[in-house]
């Protein structure tokens, strides 16, 4: 009875889903993938566009490698080896790859605190770029902070009454 209940259930389940377009794969997959680029199904081992080779993708690859030594991020050229990329990035953009750049640092007076990546923050006011402790406009030497209007407290209008003498 059991054996009949799951061959009754695989009948159900067969005609959901759909299969993998790749030639060696043609899994059903329940959960498929629609690529943006070619407009296939794939299946979960194939939906990226170098799993299944997709012609319509050349470009479309926008990883980075983040610099150690100056924390900028270097887009990896497709179809080049990263070992290529990153040493053009040292002789062009690093200086050289016996120059080791100093790490920058919060240019708030008295803070030593380091630069990276994620660690730092650009002010949308001044553009100065600073450490998360001085990322607010009154923390850090903000010149378009410093030059907005005074805010006035609004002050109570208390009216005398008039003194019965």
């Amino acid at each position: 009875r059991f054996l009949l209940n799951s061959v009754v259930v695989m009948a159900v389940l067969s005609d959901q889903g759909k299969h993998c377009a790749v030639d060696l794969c043609h899994q059903n997959d329940f959960l498929p993938f629609t690529c943006n680029q070619c407009h296939k199904v794939f299946c979960i081992n194939h939906f990226r566009y170098g799993d299944h080779s997709c012609p319509h993708a050349a470009g479309l690859d926008n990883r980075v490698l983040l610099c150690p030594l100056c924390q900028k991020a270097v887009r990896l050229v497709a179809g080049e080896d990263p070992n290529a990329t990153w040493e053009r990035h040292l002789r062009a953009e690093c200086g050289g790859a016996g120059a080791v750049a100093k790490k920058p640092r919060c240019p708030v007076s008295g803070c030593k605190e380091m630069l990276t990546f994620s660690g730092s923050v650009q002010c949308s006011k001044c553009h100065q770029k600073v450490c998360m402790k001085h990322r607010f406009e009154d923390a850090h030497d903000c010149v378009a902070w410093r030059r907005r209007p005074p805010v006035v407290a609004p002050q109570r209008a208390v009216a005398k009454a008039p003194s019965s003498g």
